[in-house]
């Protein structure tokens, strides 16, 4: 059977939105677009203008967060870096130089080297783990969809478990009973939070709902544009246009006036 390699596909890191910094970048780029597209003296119909404000949205994002590639090619392991192919590089060739000349002196280096690139690899993967754990806790809350994703990819992996987890007090757990138990709390404290946010309530602890707007006109409303907004989910894929919640949610912050 034949495969075909996936067809590579470029997607913006929109998740970076979520940030104060990239936001506040993301709405100056949009704002200086919008007067530059404004101040032109161009008759354009409304499919011309969407698709003006639609490059904007992607130019800004892109410019903001940058962009990812996915597919198309096989996917590579982080840890396989430069210092550790280094390391495995220098311990191949103190093979084959022990091999040609069999001395005592060559074999200790091929030692050296062994024990150099083996301490080399363990700290790249502890490296990339701990930058692993620092991405999944970020995306806990501005992307739970990528959460998700990379929690699923870990049960995937046949070759590859978890050997230790921080707790909440920040001790390292080994032990696999206690890693299963961390993992147990977190998703039960998550999913509390998720119920415990549905509504909101006042100090006495009265449920607050929003008021809906009543609208007897045809037209749409802004309250209607501005409700909907404001309901949008992060993580979300995007349609036919490209364009992710994240892109419309965050124009002008997550407070639309």
């Amino acid at each position: 059977m034949i495969r075909t390699a996936k067809k590579a596909k470029k997607s913006t890191k929109v998740y970076k939105l979520a940030e104060v910094e990239g936001r506040r970048d993301y709405q100056r780029q949009i704002n200086t677009m919008i007067i530059d597209l404004e101040n032109r003296d161009s008759d354009y119909n409304l499919e011309q203008m969407w698709g003006c404000y639609k490059g904007i949205l992607h130019k800004a994002a892109e410019s903001v967060c940058g962009t990812v590639t996915t597919g198309g090619r096989k996917k590579k392991t982080h840890w396989w870096n430069k210092k550790t192919q280094e390391a495995v590089k220098k311990k191949k060739d103190a093979w084959k130089k022990y091999h040609q000349l069999g001395t005592i002196e060559s074999y200790e280096e091929y030692k050296t080297c062994r024990i150099i690139a083996k301490i080399t690899i363990k700290k790249e993967k502890a490296k990339e783990w701990e930058e692993f754990v620092e991405k999944m806790e970020e995306n806990r809350k501005s992307n739970q969809k990528l959460f998700y994703a990379n929690l699923k990819r870990l049960r995937q992996e046949e070759n590859k478990s978890v050997s230790q987890i921080i707790n909440k007090e920040g001790q390292i757990l080994n032990n696999p009973t206690e890693i299963l138990d961390r993992w147990k709390e977190y998703f039960t404290e998550l999913l509390e939070g998720t119920e415990n946010n549905q509504e909101a309530s006042n100090y006495d602890g009265t449920t607050v709902s929003e008021p809906k707007a009543e609208i007897t006109e045809n037209d749409i409303h802004i309250d209607e544009v501005t409700s909907a907004i404001k309901s949008l989910k992060n993580g979300k894929a995007a349609g036919i246009d490209m364009i992710k919640p994240e892109m419309i949610k965050y124009i002008y912050g997550q407070n639309w006036h």
